[in-house]
């Protein structure tokens, strides 16, 4: 019953923390929180042991340059920042003990933000992540190649929290597929 977006940037965290302070205990809730890492501009200062580009293999239609390492390990390291801050978005669900009951989603926006990537029909630009999470109903290491959109995630949402499904949605729930079925 309660829904709320975050928006990225370093502030991620603490709305995050915000949030589930004002959400009902008692009740089901949506939260979209908003990473802008990996995105351009990429921070050459993400994280303090940066990865060193003359150790990086590039994909095999990566033009390998001096720029083209740079920029790929900049793109690297923000991946890094980015997989901690998640990290602690896992901590405090674990912390608040909501961990055991919270249906976590992890889902990338677009492909990634590289070379014949995001806006392309090339790998990089259409293999987004989707990680889901959800212990004692989504059987760990279960994966699927069922396409999947954006649209269906309200859907699966609203069904995973035991709400009815409007049927003027365009999305379709995928949570049948989630839970093995």
């Amino acid at each position: 019953d309660y829904v709320k977006q975050a928006g990225g940037g370093p502030n991620s965290l603490a709305q995050f923390n915000e949030f589930l302070d004002l959400a009902p205990r008692s009740r089901p809730f949506v939260l979209q929180l908003c990473f802008s890492d990996p995105h351009r501009p990429l921070d050459k200062n993400a994280i303090p042991e940066p990865h060193d580009p003359t150790k990086l293999t590039l994909p095999a239609h990566y033009p390998d340059t001096k720029l083209v390492r740079e920029d790929f390990a900049r793109y690297y390291d923000e991946i890094a920042r980015f997989d901690a801050d998640f990290g602690q978005v896992m901590k405090v669900l674990d912390e608040r003990g909501l961990a055991g009951n919270t249906l976590v989603l992890f889902m990338g926006d677009n492909g990634a933000s590289q070379f014949r990537g995001k806006g392309t029909l090339y790998e990089l630009g259409i293999h987004v992540p989707l990680l889901a999470r959800w212990p004692g109903k989504i059987q760990p290491g279960s994966s699927t190649d069922e396409l999947i959109s954006g649209e269906d995630l309200a859907p699966t949402f609203l069904q995973a929290g035991g709400a009815q499904v409007p049927e003027s949605i365009t999305g379709k729930s995928f949570l049948d597929l989630l839970l093995g079925r």
